[in-house]
């Protein structure tokens, strides 16, 4: 797909924050919708969430993973639906089995993703799973749409409850809650280590729902749910900085104070030496 294509401008006006699914080497390369300011389900990095490859591989008979690129060929509807696709993009003149084309050109198909999830979302039942492996064969038996699967020993109580997206950029995500019984938010944004979670301003456990995404239990009432997203390499590096910096300084004070005392030790024998030469 040309950059810069009527393709392109029609995912711009109407893919509403949701990501999309690339299908096939014809089409968009992983990542390369961020130029566009499109969201790619795909996961690009040599360092992708084990999640993605897990739920990938679930989701379509045609996966590829070359160990950079995540590549999907016959993903099911489903499957994107729960991972909260909006749009497909398909090579050639067919949607994508499952789906409804919405647009055609430049040799591509784009087709709306039925029933796709929002981002945030709550659930009247959850599956609990103490490993990835028997995570994985819960959702494969169960289906993408069925009881969310959470990867943890105790399975907490959920209740379906209303939730609204406040606000959301790359490194934050602000929610509101509101929930009769306690419940369990599942959003669905990647599972890693360097997301946090608070309700209300204190720390809350991430569970991993669904192998690939989070999911924050919350108590009853009406609360405020905020994920952020610090890389601890940024961390370790800001560290690592300021105490180089602060060394640094430290050596310099040294050096000066050295020289300053150097200095006046010279002074105080030239002095002392002037003394005797004059008697």
């Amino acid at each position: 797909m040309p950059p810069h294509s009527a393709a392109i401008a029609w995912l711009q006006e109407h893919a509403d924050g949701r990501p999309v699914a690339p299908i096939g080497l014809g089409t968009l390369i992983p990542e390369t919708a961020t130029l566009y300011g499109l969201s790619d389900v795909r996961a690009y990095d040599v360092l992708q969430p084990l999640g993605a490859r897990a739920y990938w591989s679930l989701a379509d008979p045609g996966y590829y993973n070359d160990g950079l690129n995540v590549w999907l060929f016959h993903p099911q509807a489903e499957w994107l639906a729960a991972a909260g696709v909006g749009y497909v993009i398909n090579p050639g003149d067919e949607p994508l089995v499952g789906t409804t084309a919405a647009y055609q050109g430049e040799g591509v198909t784009i087709s709306q993703v039925p029933g796709a999830r929002p981002l945030a979302f709550t659930s009247d039942t959850v599956a609990c799973a103490a490993s990835p492996e028997a995570a994985a064969n819960l959702l494969a038996q169960r289906g993408p749409m069925g009881p969310v699967v959470l990867q943890t020993g105790a399975c907490p109580v959920t209740s379906v409850a209303t939730v609204r997206v406040r606000d959301r950029r790359p490194e934050r995500i602000a929610i509101s809650v509101e929930a009769a019984l306690p419940t369990v938010v599942v959003v669905l944004q990647s599972y890693m280590r360097d997301w946090s979670a608070t309700v209300d301003g204190q720390p809350a456990p991430i569970l991993k729902a669904n192998l690939y995404f989070q999911a924050v239990p919350v108590p009853a009432g009406a609360h405020q749910l905020s994920f952020t997203y610090a890389p601890s390499a940024v961390r370790v590096g800001a560290i690592i900085s300021v105490t180089a910096i602060g060394l640094l300084f430290l050596l310099c004070m040294l050096e000066i104070a050295r020289r300053l005392f150097a200095g006046s030790l010279a002074d105080s024998r030239f002095s002392a030496y002037r003394g005797q030469r004059i008697r």
